[in-house]
């Protein structure tokens, strides 16, 4: 029988993905890693962040669209989506990049033989290449073999451990189970749709059915044997999720748009607001401390409500002004608290007591403020409080014995922050200068803005290597923590800014003005990405951050819990 010839002059059994094709595209895929330097050994000492992407730029082919496109958007390219089959014959959606075929520059490398391999083999050398997910995506266009491999757990899990700002709660971490597929649903661009009902049938097929590796091992292990209650995870999704998190965070979609709850049970100006893990405190000036049990996303990222569940009445004889807590897993630790009473007072918490509500023990009541005490601390070793009177107050922690009394501001000490490392401490004044304190032995260091006197001060705020305050101009300013130089201000609030929080995570700064506003600023850009506004407008006092929520405290009397993003799969096991 004659051979019949292609146009191409080709005989029919040729094919693009001949074995000889996937050596070519899996030697351009590793010389263009080896120009790097070699990652075989120097992976366990370079993170994947320093690395520079590839020198590769790769151009692929559109089904049904007939156009050709760079890849240019490192999500647009990723194969956990675009490579995506449905039902209808394998055909792709029109308009979606499909895994068709790839043209880098050609590079012969003569020899390779890496494809004969065993599977793996193959996934072994792969997890000790310092791989991004563009890298992860080029593996994937080498072949259908090389696809199946990059979809590995192993390699999405080092991807999204290692990547900065990526992180699990502690209980998904003890509870995470890789999965194969992930809960039914589809990306729309940047949009999870979920599927429910019939179409959920109809998804997106994310992983190829089980085929026999060359050897014949099975391609999908036997899955080890797991708690009862453990969180299938399908990293690849759980990978875009987070990233497309940060975009809407700042951009946020009508899909995935901020969701806000008003808890109304005190009577009167709430001043301060605190979340540690599960639970929520809020201090007032009619005099109580509240206690509140937050509702976790459930697995659609859609937020639950607020339950009150302790109120310590007559908490102090005046406005509760400032509070800080500090819990461990089990809802054991202490809580801080300051008043217009001139007091501060020290509290035992216990939120998984046998009761039917958290146990709270006050343990000791501190004097010696002739003023009102605006702001306090709780640190590792130390209790620290600000006042009226201009003065700032530590004691020990442990027996509350006052340590050190610490003078030079000249007008009310209106907030603390504390560094990075736990062991100094920033204070922001009404004379518009901040100080840093060393803890340990009480001495005022050289570095402060005390050469820019300007507007008072009414909040502050360490991060890193920023001190970042608010004050009555109507501006927050970024300062360095190491020369107290400042870096830039921060503009776009009408009114005095009295609260600033900081977003390591995400890189942003967080404000809460008179205006009523909550804007967000980019801390290297000062740009403002979004701005919130509270509804009534009304004067904010206090907001604290926790992974996608701010809770913000209101003059009206009511708190706010604002939902940043909702609505992407596993947002409710994510943590900051």
């Amino acid at each position: 029988m004659s051979t019949i010839v292609t146009k191409k002059g080709q005989p029919s059994n040729y094919s693009p993905r001949t074995l000889e094709t996937s050596r070519r595209r899996l030697g351009n895929f590793l010389t263009s890693i080896v120009s790097l330097g070699s990652p075989l050994a120097s992976s366990r000492t370079r993170s994947t962040s320093e690395l520079p992407e590839l020198p590769l730029k790769a151009r692929i082919y559109r089904r049904g669209g007939g156009t050709e496109g760079e890849l240019e958007e490192q999500f647009s390219e990723l194969g956990i989506v675009d490579l995506r089959r449905s039902n209808s014959g394998g055909r792709i959606k029109s308009g979606s990049v499909g895994m068709v075929g790839i043209r880098p520059k050609a590079l012969k490398t003569e020899g390779l033989c890496l494809t004969d391999l065993p599977d793996d083999l193959l996934l072994t050398i792969l997890e000790h290449l310092p791989l991004s997910a563009r890298q992860i995506h080029t593996v994937s266009l080498v072949s259908r073999l090389f696809f199946d491999i990059a979809q590995s757990p192993v390699l999405w899990t080092r991807l999204y451990r290692s990547t900065p700002g990526f992180r699990l709660s502690d209980s998904a971490v003890r509870r995470a189970v890789a999965a194969e597929s992930p809960s039914p649903g589809i990306w729309d661009g940047d949009d999870w749709i979920v599927l429910q009902g019939p179409a959920a049938a109809l998804r997106p097929i994310y992983t190829t059915p089980s085929r026999p590796r060359r050897g014949g091992a099975p391609s999908t292990p036997k899955p080890a044997s797991s708690p009862a209650d453990a969180i299938p995870i399908h990293y690849p999704t759980l990978y875009r999720s987070r990233y497309t998190y940060s975009r809407h965070l700042r951009d946020p979609s009508p899909a995935h748009r901020s969701h806000t709850e008003s808890l109304t049970e005190h009577t009167d100006a709430v001043y301060c607001t605190r979340s540690a893990g599960p639970w929520l405190f809020t201090g007032s000036r009619d005099r109580s401390i509240r206690i509140w049990r937050l509702a976790p996303l459930d697995e659609w990222g859609q937020p639950g409500k607020t339950r009150l569940v302790k109120t310590i009445q007559d908490a102090h004889a005046g406005s509760v002004l400032c509070l800080r807590v500090e819990l461990d897993e089990n809802g054991e630790g202490m809580m801080v608290t300051g008043s217009s009473d001139r007091t501060v007072k020290v509290w035992e918490l216990s939120l998984w007591s046998a009761s039917s509500e958290p146990d709270v023990k006050l343990l000791d009541t501190l004097s010696g403020h002739t003023n009102g005490v605006l702001d306090v601390l709780l640190t590792a070793k130390h209790i620290v409080s600000c006042s009226k009177d201009c003065s700032i107050r530590i004691s020990d922690r442990s027996d509350r014995t006052l340590l050190f009394t610490l003078l030079g501001h000249t007008q009310p000490v209106n907030a603390l922050a504390v560094s990075p490392d736990g062991k100094h401490i920033v204070s922001g004044s009404g004379d518009g200068s901040w100080r840093i304190w060393e803890l340990a032995g009480g001495r005022q260091l050289d570095i402060t803005n005390t050469s820019r006197k300007g507007p008072g001060l009414a909040c502050i705020a360490w991060q890193d290597g920023y001190i970042i305050s608010g004050d009555n101009a109507r501006k927050v300013n970024v300062y360095s923590a190491e020369t107290g130089d400042i870096i830039r201000t921060l503009t776009g609030h009408t009114d005095l800014v009295r609260t600033v929080a900081a977003d390591k995570a995400e890189s942003l700064i967080y404000s809460g003005s008179y205006d009523g506003a909550i804007r967000m600023f980019g801390i290297k850009t000062g740009l403002c990405v979004r701005k919130i506004t509270t509804t009534p407008p009304t004067y904010i006092f206090s907001l604290d951050l926790s992974w996608n929520k701010v809770f913000v405290a209101r003059q009206d009397g009511a708190i706010e819990i604002i939902t940043l993003v909702t609505g992407l799969p596993y947002l409710h096991l994510m943590d900051g």
